[in-house]
């Protein structure tokens, strides 16, 4: 049996979308627009959420960096539907075969852009990236690290893809996807050193779905407490949304094979 499925198994979920609904609460702008803010309230509202207006998330969320830039792609899509679809650039191919931390930023951004495309079109296909990263994930990462490469940047890069698997595999129902992404969480849980490569929450859902790796998951929100003093906005603010959003997908199904 997979850790993932024993007994309890949803309890704790609930337990961890009761804990999420509350930290996003505290983070939340009254009547504020900003996009971070309209994601909390949508993910804490779902599955009775109405879409959310368009709000020009570049004014609140300033950012140049691929992976942030497909986040709030991703969450725009999600409130939105097909409306938000034709804000994205089109899919960006990616390699066969193992792929080199040295590319980090390029699969990041493919990765991330697909994320956001299914979930404006509502797909439960696989996106051609993501099939790429479960390509390349070799049991442990989805990158193959070189020793002259810095491992602050490829730690970053393997928690950013870890989360945008983890929510494709739960929109998607999708358990290879499900399977590559609970390998990967043992990974970073076993070697990475989260506080050397960011202080944002990346992957928190992963490391809620895996029994083993709970630990990881109170690290990820108590620094990110800490951090923000008990009221997470922005980035961060985004991702803990996604974690609900995604969580609650799961218990929604109502089996940890519902992934």
């Amino acid at each position: 049996m997979n850790r993932v499925e024993r007994p309890g198994f949803l309890m704790s979920l609930e337990h961890w979308v009761n804990l999420l609904d509350s930290v996003l609460q505290g983070g939340i702008r009254a009547d504020s627009p900003d996009l971070a803010s309209s994601f909390a309230r949508f993910a804490i509202e779902w599955p009775n959420a109405r879409p959310a207006q368009v709000v020009d998330e570049t004014i609140t969320l300033p950012t140049s960096r691929a992976e942030e830039l497909g986040l709030l792609g991703y969450a725009r899509a999600v409130m939105q539907g097909p409306s938000a679809a034709a804000l994205l650039p089109l899919e960006e191919p990616l390699p066969p075969g193992r792929l080199s931390a040295r590319m980090g930023r390029t699969v990041v951004r493919a990765a991330w852009l697909a994320v956001a495309r299914q979930a404006a079109v509502g797909s439960v296909r696989r996106p051609a990236a993501i099939e790429a990263l479960l390509q390349s994930h070799d049991g442990r990462t989805f990158l193959e690290f070189h020793n002259d490469d810095p491992p602050e940047a490829w730690w970053y890069d393997e928690l950013v893809l870890l989360h945008a698997v983890t929510t494709c595999s739960v929109l998607s129902h999708d358990p290879q996807a499900r399977r590559v992404a609970m390998a990967s969480a043992g990974f970073c849980h076993r070697e990475i050193q989260p506080d050397h490569a960011t202080g944002l929450p990346w992957a928190l859902h992963a490391f809620v779905l895996n029994a083993d790796t709970h630990l990881f998951a109170d690290w990820l929100v108590n620094a990110c407490l800490v951090q923000y003093a008990g009221e997470p906005r922005g980035l961060a603010l985004v991702l803990l949304a996604d974690a609900l959003y995604c969580l609650k997908h799961v218990v929604r199904a109502g089996t940890s094979s519902g992934l």
